[in-house]
C-alpha cells in the first residue's frame, strides 16, 4: 500500500525506481539537501505521531521528497547514458502529472499523448521504456490504486466504490446444490 503513495514504485526501470527496490545504507551527509532530507524526515515523523487530520497528503509529500533526494545523494555523476534516460524519466514525469490531474475523469490515452505532443504509439514505447507497462496498464493501476485508498479510508462499500471507478462488482451469487 505504501508504494501506491509514491510517484515512482520500488523496481521501476527508472533510477530511482532501481533505487528503491533494494535495501542499502545512503549517508546523507550535511550537504544542504542532506540537511533537507533530515528536515523532512523530523516533520514526517511528528505529522505520523501528532495524528492531526488531513495528514495523508503530507505524509505522501514527505515521504516522496525524502526517497527522491536520498536517492539524488546516493547516484553516481551523471554520463550520457544517464542523461538519455534522464530524458525519458522526464517526458514520464510529465506524464505522471497530466495523469494525477485527469486520472479520475476517464481520459484515454490519445488524450495525454496529445497533451504531452507525442503520438500514442511514441508515449507509450516512452512509458514502457522507464516502467515496462503500457500506457493503459497505468491509467488502469492509477484507478485501481485509488479504489484502494477509497476501500481503506472511507466507508464506501466495495459495490459502492466499483460503481464510483466503473469497475463493474458483480454480487456473489450463493447457489443451492
Amino acid at each position: 500500500m505504501l508504494a501506491s503513495h509514491l510517484p515512482i514504485s520500488p523496481g521501476e526501470r527508472t533510477r530511482i525506481g532501481a533505487w528503491m527496490s533494494a535495501a542499502r545504507l545512503t549517508p546523507i551527509g550535511d550537504s544542504k539537501d542532506g540537511l533537507y532530507v533530515a528536515e523532512t524526515l523530523r516533520r514526517l515523523a511528528a505529522e505520523w505521531e501528532e495524528r492531526l487530520s488531513c495528514r495523508t497528503g503530507l505524509l505522501d509529500g514527505y515521504l516522496t521528497t525524502a526517497l527522491v533526494l536520498t536517492a539524488r545523494l546516493a547516484e553516481p555523476a551523471a554520463g550520457e547514458e544517464v542523461a538519455a534516460a534522464s530524458e525519458n524519466e522526464r517526458r514520464m514525469e510529465r506524464f505522471d502529472a497530466l495523469l494525477r490531474q485527469h486520472y479520475l475523469t476517464h481520459k484515454p490515452a490519445a488524450f495525454y499523448a496529445r497533451q504531452l505532443g507525442f503520438s500514442r504509439t511514441h508515449l507509450n514505447r516512452v512509458v514502457r521504456a522507464v516502467i515496462g507497462r503500457s500506457i493503459h496498464e497505468v491509467i488502469a493501476g492509477r484507478l485501481v490504486d485509488e479504489a484502494k485508498r477509497q476501500l481503506v479510508f472511507t466507508r464506501g462499500s466495495v459495490q459502492e466504490i466499483g460503481s464510483a471507478w466503473a469497475f463493474p462488482i458483480q454480487p456473489i451469487s450463493h447457489a443451492s446444490s
